[in-house]
């Protein structure tokens, strides 16, 4: 029985450690929308401070969401050198 928990144990643990990727390692950008190219699945946005940034969307249809000269908000990971994009929404007014 001892031996029987202990291998639960250890297949439990080890599904955890390969699990889906948590939300906190996220990366978050608000900025103003500058381009979209939905051949490459891809927006750039202009924060208010520093660079644009270009983040390919890894769900191609969330670039619907906004139009070019609005203000967004993505959120990412970076995966082996690409901004890959897993959030987009436009922001209204007043929560920017």
């Amino acid at each position: 029985m001892k031996v029987l928990s202990m291998l639960l144990l250890a297949g439990a643990l080890t599904l955890s450690a390969v699990g889906a990727a948590p939300a906190d390692d996220l990366i978050k950008t608000k900025g103003t929308v500058t381009s979209i190219n939905k051949d490459a699945a891809s927006i750039t946005l202009k924060p208010k401070s520093g660079a644009a940034i270009t983040v390919v969307m890894e769900d191609p249809d969330l670039l619907g969401r906004i139009r070019e000269g609005e203000v967004g908000e993505v959120r990412y990971r970076v995966k082996n050198g690409v901004n890959s994009g897993v959030k987009l929404r436009r922001l209204v007014q007043g929560c920017e």
